[in-house]
């Protein structure tokens, strides 16, 4: 995916006249990332009180399920039933003690790829992924990977992640500050 995309800079350098490193100075601060802004809500930035005075009373508030419950760090979840741009669940996942906004979820019904893809923009990124192997815990970390079952539509210049099934259904949609997969396999072993 890198190698076409070297090569259609190099095309759009030589025959539409604008110079190269012009382009590969665009495609990488599109590869940059930076912090999810949603419905006035920075993720990383913005505290929870913010997003309840936008959004109203969760449905619920826990402990946030992808990590070890013992852990004294285990962020909270605000959960609500409906509150996104699809219809579907919105969630916030907050840091216990400063109170800040870690990541916002949003779990679609029946969002196809291509319907997402209209809302989102065209300027993307496809990558594949795999899970780390012999990791003990409940949402072992990813690792970029060409052959991988993990597919996610990444927008780093926007800070939103969404994962992808077999039958092109958007079955996550994460507002983020950052992409926390890893760049390889062998980077699984320092993760543990």
């Amino acid at each position: 995916m890198q190698l076409i995309a070297c090569w259609v800079l190099l095309f759009y350098s030589l025959f539409v006249f604008v110079p190269l490193s012009v382009l590969l100075q665009v495609q990488a601060q599109r590869s940059k990332w930076k912090a999810a802004h949603y419905r006035g809500v920075i993720v990383g930035k913005s505290f929870i009180a913010e997003a309840l005075k936008l959004f109203g009373k969760p449905y619920s508030v826990s402990l946030e399920a992808d990590h070890d419950v013992d852990d004294p760090d285990t962020p909270l979840l605000y959960q609500y039933q409906q509150g996104g741009d699809f219809q579907g669940s919105l969630d916030f996942v907050v840091d216990k003690r400063s109170k800040r906004i870690l990541e916002i979820r949003v779990t679609p019904d029946h969002l196809t790829k291509e319907r997402a893809i209209t809302h989102f923009g065209r300027d993307y990124i496809q990558r594949r992924y795999s899970f780390c192997p012999d990791v003990d815990d409940t949402a072992a970390p990813i690792y970029e990977d060409p052959t991988g079952d993990v597919i996610q539509i990444e927008y780093p210049h926007k800070g939103i992640i969404l994962s992808v099934n077999g039958e092109n259904e958007v079955t996550n949609i994460a507002y983020v500050s950052t992409n926390l997969a890893l760049g390889s396999e062998s980077k699984c072993k320092k993760g543990r």
